[in-house]
């Protein structure tokens, strides 16, 4: 078994009242430990939903296994759609840390790339952690929001059934303390379980 962090918008640009990067330096630690075996960035532009961090630190793999290796010609035409810029939204706790040799970072911004992966790349994969910015808004809603993704959970589109955790630690929002409501499940301290169907 085998587990995916997502980290969403974890953008350099956060205004320093938000404590960022305390949260930032947590997932960090928590991609360093042997649950872990992927990491997916999903680091959404702030002017163009068509552009892609070209400086992302795991841009060159989405490009391989999203465009190059691929027979899925959807997967690739939305692959190559992209805009790729360098503007180096992602914050340096984040784009500098340091993953083990057994893991593997990419970038992912849509559903699709999130389902291939763990469908096709890592079928492994049974637990998919949200870690982000901002839990109310972006964690929820992006495109691999938990709300997306446990729907495709519950389509059966993904090749085994998906837990899709967060950590309350993980993640900040926007104004206060993360609420989480009664379709989270506490399973251990600050772990919780998406349990909507």
């Amino acid at each position: 078994m085998s587990s995916l962090v997502i980290i969403i918008d974890a953008w350099s640009t956060w205004s320093c009242e938000y404590h960022v990067k305390d949260t930032m330096h947590r997932i960090v630690e928590f991609v360093g430990t042997d649950e872990v075996g992927a990491v997916a960035l999903a680091t959404y532009s702030t002017n163009d939903s068509n552009q892609i961090e070209q400086d992302e630190p795991f841009y060159s793999n989405s490009q391989q296994i999203f465009s190059n290796e691929t027979q899925v010609d959807t997967l690739r035409r939305q692959w190559n759609d992209y805009i790729p810029v360098s503007t180096e939204l992602t914050d340096r706790i984040i784009s500098n840390m340091t993953l083990r040799e057994n893991q593997f970072g990419f970038v992912a911004l849509h559903p699709l790339q999130i389902l291939y992966y763990c469908n096709c790349i890592n079928p492994s994969i049974e637990d998919i952690y949200l870690t982000g910015f901002m839990w109310d808004k972006c964690v929820k809603d992006r495109n691999v929001g938990y709300v997306e993704l446990n729907a495709l959970n519950n389509a059966g589109m993904f090749s085994r059934k998906q837990n899709i955790f967060v950590k309350s630690d993980l993640t900040d929002a926007l104004y206060g303390p993360v609420e989480l409501d009664n379709d989270w499940v506490l399973v251990s301290d600050k772990k919780y379980l998406y349990n909507k169907n």
